[in-house]
């Protein structure tokens, strides 16, 4: 969380590009087809959208340019092209803009980065010496390079490759036996640490086993036991989820006017049943 490094009346300041650009949906009108009785769909100019009813447009464009002199994009390798696009048209003369990345970070979701291109034409300056993690021999370092090498990584200190051996559903058991024997040897605390998995794991999906949806609900039980009285289903519409006091959660959305980001977590305190 960058909000964290900069003093409070900072932070109004600092935002999602979306935010910063003021994306809202934008309707279109629908026209429905007599003959055939399918709905087609019209901007305001008349171009047709086809079966598009909706879609997010950024208020802030070249004709209504961003008020800021200097742009600082934190985490710029994973900014598409096009939404580069957006900010370049919303920008007014003379805005400087700033990023900061690794090229060697997660690319965007869809689209090609920017990055590379402002990496190739613009000014840079590289950083090649860790400061995170201090000292020499430091396994995790030494691993990061040999990755970015084209290596594979090796054992070390407190850095340890444990091979799990069979289908991902073995794989799931080896997992959840040896995270409890990590917390009791002070290895791994559940509240402060996390656990990277190589996908979702909607169920059905290939090595679903291993996937964060299905390894959360077992280490929830694991290290959160609770009886089934104090463990509730909360029908959220579209999908339901199973939680109890104690149990770690992390926000998914932004909710701008509770002061909650996408990505920050916390504790269940108190469930309370909603009046609606």
């Amino acid at each position: 969380m960058i909000k964290k490094n900069f003093p409070r009346d900072w932070h109004g300041n600092i935002m999602t590009i979306h935010r910063m650009l003021a994306f809202k949906p934008k309707f279109y009108t629908g026209i429905k087809n007599e003959s055939t009785g399918e709905v087609e769909y019209f901007d305001d100019d008349g171009e047709s959208k086809g079966t598009r009813k909706m879609e997010f447009l950024p208020t802030y464009t070249a004709d209504c340019l961003l008020p800021w002199d200097v742009i600082l994009i934190d985490e710029a390798g994973m900014v598409p092209l096009d939404l580069w696009h957006q900010i370049l048209d919303a920008m007014k003369p003379g805005c400087r803009v700033y990023m900061v990345g690794d090229i060697n970070q997660l690319p965007p979701v869809h689209g090609r980065s920017i990055f590379g291109f402002a990496l190739a034409n613009w000014p840079s300056w590289e950083l090649n010496h860790i400061h995170r993690q201090q000292g020499k021999d430091n396994p995790i370092v030494d691993n990061a390079w040999r990755v970015l090498k084209g290596l594979n990584p090796v054992s070390g200190g407190a850095f340890q490759m444990v091979e799990l051996k069979g289908d991902a559903q073995y794989a799931s058991r080896q997992v959840r036996a040896m995270m409890p024997k990590l917390r009791e040897r002070g290895i791994y605390e559940p509240n402060r640490d996390s656990i990277i998995t190589p996908i979702n794991g909607e169920d059905g999906a290939r090595g679903f086993a291993l996937g964060q949806l299905p390894l959360n609900r077992e280490f929830s039980l694991i290290f959160n036991p609770t009886d089934k009285d104090s463990r509730y289903i909360i029908d959220a519409g579209r999908e339901r989820k199973q939680f109890a006091v104690g149990d770690r959660v992390m926000a998914t959305r932004n909710d701008h006017e509770a002061g909650i980001t996408n990505g920050m977590t916390g504790i269940i305190v108190g469930i309370a049943e909603h009046e609606g």
